[in-house]
């Protein structure tokens, strides 16, 4: 609402009303002061428009944006989005403390680099990978690395999968990933592993048939 000498000059709201039947009904209401020649007020002019329906997709859209906000929160994958445009996360979601130790708004801030969190041959992978996407060279990207972090030193295996998403256009506008942590499954595997070398040389150094 804005004001003058007159007092209210325009209106521009949105008004709930209920219906006869007991429905909620929206109207958008767009209301000014109309004035004569030498600028004295004579009448108001005015409309008003239904918008019942696009304030109930508004309502489904936000309630389906906090249910996508829950179950990314409750997942321990780490959710991200790059904008190649900025240069910077865009998106990170809350999971990435457990999985690193650092807070979203670390990343976000960018006092904490995810480069950092890699021994130099891996980062120097990842940041070939980052910049053939950035180009557009390749269009996708699985690696496993180990991430290392905190005091005393915390290691963790994980897998990173990203993803390159263009405009339509064609030209890079984001990078899309999931960050998963697969330390009990590569612990598992090296267990595997050690099992199967013990078998190897038991059954070389015995005498006995050994059959399956």
């Amino acid at each position: 609402v804005s004001q003058s000498r007159y007092g209210v000059e325009s209106i521009n709201n949105e008004i709930r009303f209920i219906d006869k039947n007991g429905n909620i009904v929206w109207f958008d209401f767009h209301v000014s002061l109309h004035k004569d020649a030498n600028g004295n007020p004579i009448g108001f002019v005015g409309s008003a428009e239904n918008i019942t329906a696009r304030k109930e997709v508004e309502a489904e859209l936000e309630l389906n944006r906090e249910l996508l906000q829950k179950v990314i929160t409750s997942i321990d994958d780490v959710i991200w989005s790059y904008d190649i445009k900025q240069g910077r996360i865009s998106y990170i979601s809350p999971s990435c403390q457990g999985m690193t130790g650092f807070h979203d708004e670390d990343f976000y801030s960018g006092s904490v680099d995810w480069y950092d969190l890699l021994d130099k041959e891996t980062a120097d992978k990842l940041r070939k990978s980052d910049d053939d996407m950035h180009l557009g060279k390749i269009q996708s990207r699985d690696m496993v690395y180990q991430l290392s972090f905190g005091n005393p030193v915390k290691q963790k295996w994980v897998r990173d999968q990203a993803k390159l998403i263009c405009d339509e256009d064609g030209k890079p506008v984001r990078i899309d990933g999931v960050t998963i942590d697969i330390t009990e499954l590569i612990h598992a595997e090296q267990q595997l592993k050690i099992s199967e070398e013990k078998y190897r040389l038991i059954s070389e150094n015995i005498q006995d048939i050994i059959t399956i």
